[in-house]
Parts: structure tokens; C-alpha cells; sequence
């Protein structure tokens, strides 16, 4: 699948240290996923750790964000 021209689909882009960069890399093709797969893993992740540790809905947390 082409996520750069499916709808449901957004880019997210940041900076991180080079080392970190150069690891996260690696990791990927050893696991054999995309950069893509590992990053919206991480995302999740991170969510719901934040909807875990502020016991509040994700739905509500992002609705009050907007």
C-alpha cells in the first residue's frame, strides 16, 4: 500500500540525534518492517501510554487539543 496517497493517511516528520536516527534504522531492517510501521507502532504506543497515565479518554484528550 501506498501510504503517501491513501486518505487516511498523514505524514509526521521531526528530528532526532544522528545515533539514535542510525539505530532506529537498523532496527528496522532487522525486523524487516518499514520505517512507517515501526513509527506508527511508536505513536500508539506513546498515546496510550498518555491516555494510561491521565486516565482520560483519547477521543476527549484529542478534542480538547483541537
Amino acid at each position: 500500500m501506498d501510504r503517501r496517497r491513501s486518505p487516511g493517511f498523514r505524514q509526521v516528520c521531526g528530528h532526532v540525534p544522528d545515533q539514535q536516527y542510525r539505530t532506529f534504522k537498523s532496527v528496522c531492517a532487522e525486523q524487516d518492517i518499514t520505517v512507517a510501521e515501526a513509527l506508527e507502532e511508536a505513536i500508539t504506543l506513546w498515546l496510550k501510554r498518555q491516555q494510561d497515565e491521565q486516565c482520560i479518554p483519547l477521543a476527549d484528550k484529542v478534542s480538547s487539543a483541537a
